[in-house]
């Protein structure tokens, strides 16, 4: 079997690579941060992170952990026990954990690729994109940014075994490691055991010599998996939040579906605005020629290394081809994680993406090198980064648009107003004594219905022995004549949206009884 060595002793001993790998690390760090530095997380802006705050408040950290995604509780569990409701601290904390994804992608890139040139252009990449902007932006990102590690360190793990002139256990049980881990994050990567399948064929066609002991690690990864949910969920380790896979799950809607994420994957928003900013249709002509742009440079690019390389390294063309069609794959495994929900939404394209830019830069690399054997390493190093900024180029003005244009992805109206007037109901609960009513009406036409509550808690922990009841109405018409005002307070407020600072206005009402 014919072996590429991931970590060849030259590099090991060359300290001139290894200032530039770390250099490679901390330009993507200070791009990331320089990137995001106007957007972040503003606190819960939507029910999830909501309802996971109030869960950690309310629940200890093993009734935590006792559920079918433990480490995803453990985490949050102790990230809100860190930083209380403090929407700074969480916002450097997901900050951060998008620096060690985008550092973690360039590491595997530039592994695989041997070129980190090459890997700092997926870095900047994995930053600017789109799909990052759920981990940036709410507090289950945390979720998806723990997930989105553990499913690249499979990648990574999975790719090495796949280059081993001799199977080793080490890798191999890394990768079922991994895996473990992000089954226990979040269920639907458990079909991420699908891809040791894979690498076993591949080895197996490749060498004609089956190694079925392989099959054991990815045997007992599936059955811990499958046996905690089971555990934790009852009859089905289908069931997630509420619902069951098989009742929402049918092959039509899966290809739809399918479809769609392939279509997000190439730069064409298909879905609701409110889960990719804005859709193709009302893009404007500059931002769709860009992403036409991107598409074809991603294609050509393709096309060009995988060309060079059969041409070039015939004797390499099976092992080429296996390393292609498991990326291929494990994109594909991904996309129908993605697809066996009753949506896509772009957070769970992440992943898919990265991979992705590996699957590109590995065979841009492998027809450079094949076609330049007699230049030095530095400069086939320059030709594939030079190549790579014809595709960075349009992707970061495409991606620096939509930054510009719009605040954040999955930005719930409504919840933010939510969250806005109960931290302004508990910075002045003092002055207008706002705990010791009985019922509290909130009166604004934009407020989304049937706000529990519990969720005044999660900003005042003082509330758990007793919290006003709440009425969210469209107008003061629809209060009772009968309302109690010794017990009651009527809060009006109308809302003035400008880089997303609101201000509380009073309005004129006969009903009124007192004003925020």
């Amino acid at each position: 079997m014919m072996g590429v060595s991931l970590t060849g002793e030259h590099e090991k001993k060359n300290w001139k690579y290894a200032a530039a790998v770390l250099l490679g690390a901390v330009l993507i760090l200070l791009f990331a941060l320089w990137f995001n530095r106007e957007r972040g997380f503003y606190g819960p802006a939507y029910a999830d992170d909501f309802r996971l705050w109030s869960n950690c408040m309310e629940r200890t950290f093993f009734e935590m952990v006792c559920t079918a995604r433990p480490i995803t509780n453990a985490a949050s569990w102790l990230l809100f026990h860190l930083c209380g409701t403090d929407y700074i601290l969480y916002d450097w904390v997901l900050r951060s954990l998008l620096v060690a994804i985008a550092v973690q992608a360039y590491y595997v890139a530039m592994r695989i690729s041997k070129s980190v040139l090459l890997g700092i252009g997926v870095g900047i990449c994995t930053v600017v994109t789109q799909f990052s902007d759920y981990i940036r932006t709410q507090a289950f990102g945390l979720m998806e940014g723990l997930s989105h590690l553990f499913a690249v360190f499979v990648l990574y793990e999975l790719f090495c075994v796949l280059n081993e002139t001799d199977f080793s256990w080490k890798n191999w049980i890394g990768a079922g490691i991994f895996t473990l881990l992000a089954i226990l994050t979040h269920e639907r990567y458990m079909l991420l055991v699908a891809s040791f399948v894979f690498v076993f064929l591949l080895r197996f066609w490749e060498s004609g010599h089956p190694c079925f002991r392989m099959l054991v690690v990815p045997g007992v990864v599936l059955g811990l998996g499958v046996g905690w949910r089971l555990l934790q969920m009852g009859s089905s380790f289908l069931s997630a939040q509420g619902s069951d896979v098989r009742d929402t799950f049918d092959w039509a809607g899966f290809f739809e579906r399918v479809w769609t994420a392939i279509l997000y994957l190439l730069g064409v928003n298909t879905g609701e605005h409110w889960f990719c900013w804005t859709n193709w249709e009302q893009m404007p002509l500059v931002a769709q020629n860009l992403s036409c742009i991107t598409l074809l440079t991603a294609l050509l690019l393709v096309v060009l290394g995988s060309v060079l390389a059969f041409a070039t390294q015939k004797g390499c063309t099976k092992h080429i081809v296996c390393n292609i069609l498991f990326l291929v794959l494990y994109i594909g495994a991904l996309i129908a994680i993605s697809s066996s929900a009753t949506r896509v939404e772009l957070r769970w394209l992440y992943v898919p993406y990265v991979v992705a830019l590996v699957l590109i830069v590995y065979v841009l690399r492998e027809g450079i090198s094949g076609s330049f054997e007699k230049i030095k390493n530095w400069g086939v190093q320059l030709v594939v980064g030079v190549l790579f900024v014809f595709y960075l180029a349009p992707y970061l003005s495409l991606q620096t648009y939509y930054a510009e244009s719009y605040w954040q992805n999955y930005y719930y109206m409504e919840w933010s107003d939510s969250r806005y007037v109960y931290t302004r109901l508990i910075e002045n609960q003092t002055e207008k004594d706002i705990w010791s009513k009985e019922d509290i009406w909130l009166v604004d036409r934009r407020l989304k219905d049937a706000l529990p509550e519990e969720y005044l808690v999660v900003y005042d922990s003082n509330l758990k022995d007793g919290v006003p009841r709440l009425h969210l109405v469209r107008s003061s018409s629809e209060i009772p004549e009968a309302v109690d005002e010794q017990n009651s307070l009527v809060v009006y407020w109308q809302k003035r949206h400008c880089e997303h600072n609101f201000r509380l206005q009073p309005t004129q009402n006969g009903k009124e009884r007192s004003l925020l």
